[in-house]
């Protein structure tokens, strides 16, 4: 349970970097994956689900009455599922429970949209009903100001907490049960998903923002790439060897 708590209170941080904070963009997936992955001791299967989960919201544009998913507690359960299903179940298809957490990420960040965005509704009828002093006190405006800022983060940071404590561990169960049940077959096609997953992400980024004169940068950045290929693998595959490195 204890491993349940501690996520609860990553994501009250998360919420309130996100919301009613700095905005650092920490709560993003690709972030959120280094510390879970550290700390459990997956750093790499976290990160694979943290780039596909980053790829997959940033490939969705809240627009035209979209509602945005609710991507802290998404990424947060996400990740962590992977990394609990590497860490106590035993199983060491690393592809297959990258895809769960991918998965599971996806179907919780908008599930729990809805009940964020009905939390947060909440809030913002309290904080509406805010009014300045009668007698125009300065030191009584300043009290109300500091109480009602102290209300907003403290009740981001504990609705956002609460929904992932609950969530998290139904996350984790359904994740166990579904891998244990799972066939080979089941398991491949989870492979496959999980490594076009990101191709198909990225590809409606690049599509979402794309314009003619970024041409050069592509064929700058191609270069590059094979530049530091190259370089990487020339000692390890000399000039007029059978081997490849792609």
């Amino acid at each position: 349970m204890e491993e349940f708590v501690l996520l609860s209170l990553l994501a009250a941080v998360l919420a309130v970097d996100e919301r009613a904070g700095w905005q650092s963009l920490l709560s993003r997936p690709v972030f959120v994956a280094l510390p879970i992955g550290a700390v459990y001791g997956q750093l790499v299967p976290a990160m694979m689900a943290g780039v596909g989960l980053e790829l997959v919201w940033l490939s969705i544009l809240p627009m035209r009455g979209t509602r945005a998913a609710d991507t802290v507690s998404g990424a947060v359960v996400g990740v962590a599922t992977t990394c609990l299903l590497l860490r106590h179940v035993g199983d060491h298809r690393v592809d297959f429970m990258v895809a769960t957490g991918v998965l599971t990420g996806l179907v919780v960040g908008q599930g729990t949209g809805y009940v964020m965005r009905w939390l947060n509704s909440k809030r913002e009828g309290v904080l509406g009903r805010f009014e300045l002093p009668a007698d125009g006190d300065a030191s009584a405006t300043v009290t109300s100001l500091v109480l009602y800022n102290i209300f907003s983060i403290g009740y981001v940071a504990l609705s956002q907490g609460l929904v992932v404590l609950v969530v998290a561990p139904v996350a984790f169960l359904i994740g166990e049960r579904a891998t244990a049940v799972a066939s080979e077959s089941f398991a491949l096609g989870a492979k496959w998903w999980i490594e076009l997953l990101p191709a198909l992400g990225a590809a409606a980024i690049i599509q979402h923002n794309w314009h003619k004169n970024l041409n050069r940068f592509l064929v700058f950045c191609a270069c590059l790439c094979w530049v530091v290929l190259w370089v990487k693998y020339n000692d390890e595959f000399p000039v007029g060897t059978s081997s490849c490195c792609f």
